[in-house]
């Protein structure tokens, strides 16, 4: 398989002991949880289709692992240090000259049960919403405070740029607040979207035992989908 599978259970351990050095709530749960990422080759998967079917299968195929409690996608992990800062605004909203960016990220509809992300309000993505990567959005609490301060988020759209033309996305969920920078300082506004469709993403395989023990099973179902 020309698949690239990196372990990066190291990196969770480490943040366990900074977690505790710290004494910082991460707003998610690094216990029990095993991260993998998975590099598709984009030779091989050259379309969002195809990397997303890919994706979907593997995900059905580890959740039937014995010991696997829930399998979450992402296409970035917290306190990775990685921001990926998306323009937006707000429909209804006269237009301003300064462009607002938020730290922007792509999940399945399992990624807060894995990493035990609380969700505050409204409801979370449904399996058909990831699979149709719908225009659906969940947010997180310092973007609604941010953003909202004195309105209801719920329901009100955003507009994104989609890579081919600017779409309206419906706030369906608000969610905790999640590192995604550093322990250091507030976390940053974060917003969610539905969608498999990435040659590179993050399993967050959640675990009832040691989570090593699953490496091995992990990789077996990858090279099973592409020998």
């Amino acid at each position: 398989s020309a698949i690239a599978v990196m372990l990066l259970i190291g990196a969770g351990l480490l943040i366990r002991s900074l977690v505790a050095l710290q004494n910082v709530d991460p707003g998610f749960d690094p216990s029990n949880v095993l991260t993998l990422r998975v590099d598709l080759p984009r030779q091989k998967y050259s379309t969002p289709e195809k990397a997303s079917n890919f994706f979907e299968q593997l995900e059905t195929r580890v959740a039937g692992l014995p010991g696997v409690e829930a399998v979450g996608l992402t296409t970035d992990l917290p306190l990775s240090g990685e921001s990926r800062d998306m323009p937006y605004g707000v429909e209804g909203r006269p237009a301003t000259s300064d462009t607002a960016f938020v730290d922007f990220r792509r999940v399945n509809e399992n990624y807060f049960s894995a990493m035990r992300i609380p969700l505050r309000r409204g409801r979370n993505f449904t399996e058909q919403q990831v699979r149709q990567s719908d225009k659906a959005i969940i947010v997180s609490q310092a973007f609604v405070d941010s953003v909202f301060p004195n309105e209801d988020a719920l329901g009100k759209r955003l507009i994104i740029w989609s890579g081919i033309r600017n779409e309206a996305y419906e706030i369906i969920g608000i969610v905790g607040d999640t590192r995604y920078q550093s322990l250091q300082g507030e976390p940053s506004a974060t917003m969610y979207v539905p969608t498999r469709e990435s040659n590179s993403i993050n399993l967050v395989i959640r675990t009832e035992g040691n989570p090593l023990s699953l490496v091995g099973g992990v990789r077996k179902e990858v090279n099973a989908l592409d020998p």
